[in-house]
């Protein structure tokens, strides 16, 4: 019984050693489309992390819960942005929506996210989900 303590301790320890967050900052930006997406930026470091709205020149903050939090860090910390190609998608097609990321020293363009790799897709549609579904109005006022 007390080996089995000990195991627990020691891999507490590691897991929470592990899960210190991004050790670089990555910014997901998806500028205005030609359809009714709206523009965010999103950006974490470590375990920080911002969701914003732009609209007109100007920034509006969405507040994302616990969950939410929990969510994106797992998904981020399961995304090796190092390895993502430089692009995704369709450059001859303009009227798809595109994302940009920034990683550390890298760059990736996303024309349509249903070309990116799966983990990617999965956290996009997150942060697409949060943001056509937050009101306008409750950020403005």
């Amino acid at each position: 019984m007390t080996t089995l303590k000990s195991l627990l301790i020691v891999l507490l320890i590691v897991l929470g050693c592990k899960s210190s967050g991004l050790p670089h900052q990555v910014t997901i930006n998806r500028p205005v489309c030609f359809a009714s997406c709206r523009a965010y930026t999103f950006t974490a470091h470590k375990n920080n992390m911002m969701l914003q709205i732009n609209l007109k020149d100007k920034q509006f903050p969405i507040p994302l819960s616990s969950e939410q939090q929990q969510t994106f860090r797992t998904l981020l910390n399961t995304i090796e942005f190092t390895d993502l190609d430089s692009f995704y998608g369709n450059k001859r097609v303009y009227d798809i929506p595109e994302v940009s990321i920034q990683y550390h020293n890298t760059n990736t363009i996303i024309k349509g996210i249903h070309f990116a790799p799966k983990k990617l897709q999965t956290l996009l549609t997150q942060i697409s989900n949060i943001v056509q579904t937050t009101p306008i109005e409750k950020l403005t006022q």
